[in-house]
């Protein structure tokens, strides 16, 4: 019998598509000049981005890296770098916001080059997405059974709950 859908981390995956929508839903927001819609769809994308690296940076890359060593174009040191990358963009954007936020202001200047510092974090993640899709999540759905991929899918689980 197959592996279903929710027995695999594409299902991890998936949350890369939610991130980039929420990410645009600010980015139209910020077009507006509405802070307040921008603020609530910005606070959604990195809740939601830092809980997708929390997973992987307490449970799937050590898993990872226990099974898989370091292959080459997909580390766990590469892994985690981009990780510690974009969280610097993150605060990087979050600071501009702020800035925003403070002044009770937006001027049109103001939104391209906020959309501009936020494209190289777009590149960023797409760029880490990418790896994540080709190298990261089936590789280790290759080298774990079904029941080991279950059980580490409900560790991931459990942590967001927590």
């Amino acid at each position: 019998m197959a592996d279903s859908p929710s027995d695999t981390f594409l299902e991890i995956e998936q949350d890369h598509e939610r991130l980039q929508e929420t990410l645009l839903l600010h980015q139209d927001a910020m077009v507006r000049r509405d802070l307040p819609a921008a603020r609530r769809y910005w606070d959604e994308f990195c809740e939601e981005l830092r809980d997708h690296m929390q997973i992987e940076d307490e449970i799937l890359i050590p898993e990872f890296a226990r099974l898989a060593g370091s292959p080459n174009g997909c580390s766990p040191e590469i892994l985690n770098a981009e990780h510690r990358k974009i969280e610097r963009l993150i605060e990087r954007s979050e600071v501009r916001l702020l800035a925003h936020e403070a002044s009770g202001t937006l001027e049109p200047r103001q939104v391209v080059l906020h959309i501009e510092e936020e494209r190289t974090l777009k590149e960023v993640l797409d760029h880490h997405h990418t790896r994540e899709g080709t190298a990261f999540f089936p590789v280790l759905d290759a080298l774990l059974s079904q029941d080991q991929r279950r059980r580490l899918l409900e560790r991931c689980r459990k942590l967001l709950v927590d």
